[in-house]
């Protein structure tokens, strides 16, 4: 046969010591469940005032304790908690921690008690972000929904290459040897007709017994003139080039196909640039 025997009648069977320490147990319990409920912890006072209003406390403890337990069960907020996943499905394996504290271990969908004021939750399950929350709760609201939904993590995506920027100095460069080119074949070619006019009008001229030595250097400032042209156009179209290829990604990948050409002719020169820009 089982016999079961409450906590009255444990204790009335008691030694007087034990007696005591349980009226002891009780009496703490009364006053500290006045304690929190003054300061606002209210999940703390109830816990207190269901040990003092036990049948084995003095029957004015168990009087003021059950109905000070009513009270606060009427006051004390409850929030139902849920999380779902980016697709909707609802989460229970789930950790949730109010201001540091561990609330609960796993969502099921009953309602847990809070005290009121604000709080801040941190919502954690596997290979997701926590999601933190802050909550308020008003004394007496209950079953306030609170629902999160856990968002899968983006990877991080390949950070883009830094364009490689092309430096403008060698167009400046090429374009000041550019123009050192051209003006030297102003020059060359200028002291050249000079020179030529001058051997034109002189006495070999006349008899057609110019030397060698007198008609090369008229022939070498005319040389000298054609290759500061063709140094001054290639220079200029170069120049072109290099700063069309630093303000353009796309010339980047043409640069290794541009092609200079060059001719010299005894009065002429020609110099060009292709390439895709």
């Amino acid at each position: 046969m089982r016999i079961r025997l409450g906590l009255a009648a444990v204790i009335g069977i008691l030694p007087g010591p034990s007696r005591a320490w349980a009226q002891d147990v009780c009496t703490a319990s009364y006053e500290r469940a006045q304690e929190l409920r003054l300061d606002g912890d209210l999940v703390g006072a109830r816990q207190q005032l269901q040990g003092c209003s036990q049948a084995s406390c003095a029957a004015f403890m168990q009087q003021d304790c059950a109905r000070w337990l009513s009270e606060v069960e009427t006051a004390l907020p409850t929030v139902v908690l849920t999380a779902k996943d980016d697709s909707g499905r609802h989460l229970t394996a789930v950790r949730v921690t109010m201001d540091g504290t561990i609330l609960a271990t796993r969502l099921d969908g009953r309602s847990l008690s809070v005290n009121p004021g604000s709080h801040k939750l941190s919502f954690e399950t596997d290979g997701m972000p926590a999601v933190p929350v802050d909550l308020f709760v008003s004394e007496g609201q209950k079953n306030q929904l609170v629902e999160v939904t856990f968002h899968a993590p983006v990877r991080d995506s390949e950070p883009p290459q830094p364009q490689e920027k092309t430096s403008r100095v060698p167009a400046y460069v090429l374009g000041s040897l550019g123009l050192v080119g051209l003006a030297g074949f102003g020059i060359f070619a200028l002291s050249g007709t000079n020179a030529e006019a001058d051997l034109r009008d002189s006495a070999c001229a006349q008899t057609k017994t110019c030397t060698d030595a007198q008609t090369d250097p008229v022939e070498r400032k005319y040389l000298l003139a054609d290759i500061s042209l063709g140094i001054g156009l290639v220079s200029l179209g170069a120049a072109t080039y290099w700063w069309l290829h630093a303000n353009s990604s796309e010339s980047k990948q043409a640069s290794g196909k541009t092609q200079l050409t060059l001719q010299l002719g005894p009065a002429s020169a020609y110099a060009g640039v292709s390439g895709s820009y």
